[in-house]
């Protein structure tokens, strides 16, 4: 029994670090899932703004000089600057 036991062992034992090599490769994904999602909403958030600052110009009562009759308009477009 005893020579099963240690073969148990040993086996568990190997296994260890392929866990690790397998944690650590998991670990990689979810931080590259992470960056890419945040890249995707970044490009989303430029798009918007993009589509914002060619937007709000043709307006009714909006001025080519982007002066936009809200105080709220104004704000948006010097973020987006």
């Amino acid at each position: 029994m005893n020579s099963a036991k240690s073969r148990q062992t040993q086996l568990a034992e190997a296994k260890l670090p392929q866990g690790d090599v397998l944690r650590q490769a998991a670990t990689r994904l979810r931080t590259g899932a992470a960056t890419m999602l945040q890249t995707a909403a970044k490009t989303a958030y430029l798009i918007n703004k993009l589509s914002l600052m060619l937007l709000i110009p043709s307006l009714p009562g909006c001025s080519s000089s982007w002066q936009s009759p809200l105080e709220s308009e104004r704000n948006l477009l010097s973020r987006c600057q």
